[in-house]
């Protein structure tokens, strides 16, 4: 069963002759890349026999549980046969464990990041360290080709260790069939953490001459935990708190969604996962030209790739303008398949199971 904040929780069904999956991640479910690359992929393992736990070190109240989480660690490591890193920078008495398990057990050790790993605040304070975890694991899960370069680049010998493994979606969650208002204005979106405002700021002029050209026909909605404040009030913007049980309905209330990104390194490291899921709900994407971003987006059938700023008021511009989006909905949601776990079941395994160094 999935895991955790008590240790007598860190307990799974036999599961035959599979192996035992152990995934330590920093955040809890309510973390995005926790939730998605974590606890949704050890639920569909252990839906199919596998025996999988999960143990966070940041607790759904955000608190830290370091103790607990160090004392669950040391109980019941010796259990399993693959245990994965999620954004984890073990401490040096971690990695004495893992290494322990790797040669005593042969323990598959995995690390796995999903955003620039260059830019985690953890992993710079404790760089050594991360240095000396990166020659002990037996695979390095990253989920773009932008940061599989970059590993490389810094740690060439590493290379073959690197494998791409996107941020993926359950398509079935998403209702294929979703009515949407006819006399509602027409909603743009942005969808994302506080952290990510300063990109919607970088368009903010060019919505707010879409916007204001529109005289209340349309709006923009930015759905965050902090709302967003542009420089005037001049245009209508719907600031909607961020809330977990109404995740995927946000997607649903846009006739557009923005994602808009610089071309810094950070950015183009970016696993687009917003756009994916705005794709599986049948609503075109308006994004930056940059990084996975290129991979997500076909331009002109299931949204478009901004090169610049003002072409986002431009592809607004086209979008408003288009009498039936039914053909680009349908685009978007076919798109969206080849990011649905069940396309990636096999290729995971693979790489999880397999990766003995």
């Amino acid at each position: 069963m999935i895991v955790s904040n008590k240790p007598h929780h860190l307990t799974s069904e036999s599961a035959g002759s599979k192996p035992r999956i152990l995934y330590l991640t920093k955040y809890s479910r309510l973390q995005a890349s926790s939730r998605y690359r974590v606890f949704n992929w050890a639920k569909l393992l252990r839906d199919m026999g596998f025996s999988t736990d999960v143990l966070n070190l940041i607790t759904e109240k955000r608190k830290k549980q370091k103790f607990n989480f160090y004392r669950q660690i040391l109980q019941f490591i010796w259990r399993y046969d693959v245990i994965v890193l999620h954004k984890i920078i073990p401490s040096w008495t971690l990695r004495i464990i893992l290494n322990s398990c790797k040669y005593l057990f042969n323990t598959i050790i995995i690390l796995e990041f999903d955003d620039r790993i260059y830019s985690d605040k953890d992993l710079l304070n404790h760089y050594s360290q991360f240095k000396k975890t990166l020659s002990q694991c037996s695979k390095i899960i990253v989920s773009v080709e932008e940061m599989q370069k970059e590993i490389g680049t810094h740690h060439p010998r590493l290379t073959n260790k690197i494998e791409v493994l996107p941020t993926l979606i359950d398509l079935l969650a998403y209702p294929q069939h979703q009515s949407r208002s006819e006399n509602r204005p027409f909603t743009i979106g942005w969808i994302g953490s506080s952290s990510g405002l300063q990109y919607l700021e970088q368009i903010e002029p060019y919505l707010r001459s879409f916007l204001k050209d529109k005289e209340g026909k349309a709006e923009l909605v930015v759905v965050c935990d902090l709302p967003f404040k542009p420089g005037f009030n001049d245009y209508p913007v719907r600031n909607v708190r961020w809330e977990l049980d109404k995740e995927l309905d946000y997607f649903f209330m846009l006739e557009a969604s923005l994602m808009p990104l610089d071309n810094s390194p950070r950015a183009r490291c970016k696993a687009g996962f917003k756009a994916i899921q705005s794709l599986a709900a049948g609503t075109p994407v308006i994004a930056s030209a940059v990084g996975f971003n290129k991979e997500v987006i076909a331009h002109g059938k299931n949204g478009y790739l901004a090169e610049k700023p003002s072409d986002f008021e431009r592809y607004l511009e086209e979008l408003y303008s288009m009498q039936d989006r039914s053909a680009m909905s349908q685009a978007c949601k076919e798109s969206a398949a080849r990011f649905d776990y069940k396309a990636w079941i096999e290729r995971y395994l693979e790489i999880v199971l397999n990766s003995q160094s």
